[in-house]
């Protein structure tokens, strides 16, 4: 009866065991005939939408001079600025169409940015003269006992004029921008500020030691607000030099177009 008790105990226990090695899981080994095992890919990096990455915008300008009869016949076809822009391009490498300009500035929507290529130049504004006593008076000890003035009627003796006040002013090329993209990023709107200032010569006032210098300066400038398209050049506008002009004695028979073009970057 005991034998018969233990032998139904080990069977049951044997059994017991025997099912739950088949239910345990093995983490080494597939779960079932079909399945394989799984193996851990790096991660990939993240992929970027450049449609909606951030966009600087890189603005362009150019400055082209040309004799007024040839800009006055485009004006007079009504070309568009892109019209106008190829075909002053396609006439570069003539003597009579030349780039005088060309400035490149990035920068970020709604942010002022500015380029600028200058030389400073510090220049007297004021002068001053000083006038020396034009009688001098001897005393006893010099064996003049009556102090009698031994240069009566000599001339006023001047001194050299002399700088007491200066100025700064920079001469180059200066871009002053501020572009705000459209939501849609296919205008711009744009205010701008090109100029070009150069040291021409000295003029000279007084003579002798009263003599004195003045520098002359030419600018050209422009400063506008407009609304442009994303990639089509724009004419802002003439920057042609004054009549007799230092630089270019010619310069009364010849116009400068100033072009823009805006394009954009990430």
């Amino acid at each position: 009866m005991k034998l018969q008790i233990y032998t139904t105990v080990f069977l049951i226990a044997t059994l017991g065991g025997i099912a739950f090695a088949q239910t345990k899981a093995d983490p080494y080994k597939p779960t079932n005939n079909n399945s394989t095992t799984q193996v851990a890919k790096p991660s990939q990096p993240a992929v970027i939408d450049h449609d909606d990455a951030p966009k600087n915008i890189s603005t362009c300008l150019e400055v082209f001079s040309m004799p007024i009869e040839v800009a006055a016949a485009m004006q007079r076809e009504n070309l568009s600025d892109a019209d106008c822009y190829k075909r002053i391009v396609n006439q570069l490498g003539n003597e009579s169409v030349q780039q005088e300009m060309l400035i490149v500035l990035r920068s970020r929507s709604g942010e002022r940015s500015t380029s600028e290529a200058i030389v400073e130049e510090i220049y007297p504004t004021e002068y001053e003269s000083t006038v020396l006593p034009t009688t001098l008076s001897l005393g006893a000890d010099s064996g003049n006992e009556s102090g009698a003035d031994t240069n009566q009627g000599a001339s006023p003796i001047h001194a050299p004029c002399m700088p007491i006040a200066f100025d700064t002013r920079n001469t180059g090329e200066i871009l002053d921008i501020e572009p705000t993209l459209s939501p849609d990023a296919k205008y711009c709107n744009m205010r701008m500020m090109p100029e070009q200032v150069l040291l021409t010569a000295f003029n000279t006032y007084g003579e002798g030691v009263s003599e004195t210098r003045m520098p002359t300066f030419e600018t050209r400038r422009v400063n506008s607000a407009f609304t442009v398209a994303i990639g089509k050049p724009f004419l802002i506008g003439t920057m042609s030099r004054a009549s007799g002009s230092k630089i270019d004695s010619d310069t009364s028979n010849k116009v400068s177009f100033a072009f823009i073009t805006i394009n954009l970057s990430h």
